[in-house]
């Protein structure tokens, strides 16, 4: 079913099973719709969701401060000019090796225009690895990067998720997640950029993974 609306429309209404209802909508005359499915299921389930990991490799040290051009990580979006965007909906760092008991946080941001251009997938130790969400074997067109020198001046970074708990040691296999919800857009030839934060003398390693959308804006 399709439909096309034009101006502000206030009223709509349809016919769900056996009865007739009419559709609550917002003060600019946007659809309000009932959740009947977790957030992120259609958008799963059409092949635009993608989960990038390192998980596997020797991991790297936390810093004590957001970089201004050299990120820990990156994805990078490998579409075409006019081509689809990738989209973060979360990340998160995984402890590799060590132990972690100072607290950590993660920075990301997007890097500004276009970036050098990234072939390969970073790895050590172990592949990348790049799977549908889907379960199917659809690929995205990104690849996974370490330590890239950035183009086009220092990002805006935000913290998605931090922990102040210095008293738990934290052992391998401990992470840290948090959720940016589409607030972080990498447009083609760009980089979604991701940094683990952590007070001097840690001696923790962290993988990164990212959970990211591909789609056309």
């Amino acid at each position: 079913m399709s439909f096309e609306l034009e101006g502000i429309v206030r009223k709509v209404t349809e016919v769900i099973g056996l009865g007739r209802r009419t559709l609550t909508l917002g003060d600019y005359g946007e659809a309000v719709a009932s959740q009947l499915l977790p957030p992120y299921a259609k958008l799963v389930a059409s092949g635009q969701v993608f989960i990038l990991e390192a998980l596997g490799s020797t991991g790297k040290a936390p810093v004590q401060a957001a970089p201004a051009l050299s990120p820990e990580w990156g994805v990078y979006n490998a579409n075409p000019d006019g081509g689809k965007s990738l989209v973060l909906i979360m990340a998160g760092v995984s402890l590799i090796s060590g132990t972690s008991a100072l607290g950590i946080g993660i920075w990301v941001g997007s890097a500004l225009g276009p970036q050098t251009v990234v072939s390969t997938d970073y790895a050590t130790g172990a592949t990348a690895v790049k799977t549908c969400a889907d379960g199917t074997q659809r690929k995205p067109q990104a690849f996974l990067t370490n330590n890239p020198t950035l183009i086009g001046g220092t990002p805006a970074y935000m913290t998605i998720a931090g922990s102040f708990d210095t008293t738990t040691t934290s052992t391998v296999g401990s992470s840290i997640m948090g959720w940016a919800d589409g607030l972080i857009v990498a447009p083609p030839k760009g980089i979604i950029v991701l940094e683990v934060g952590a007070p001097t003398g840690s001696t923790a390693l962290f993988a990164p993974f990212f959970v990211v959308a591909e789609v056309q804006l």
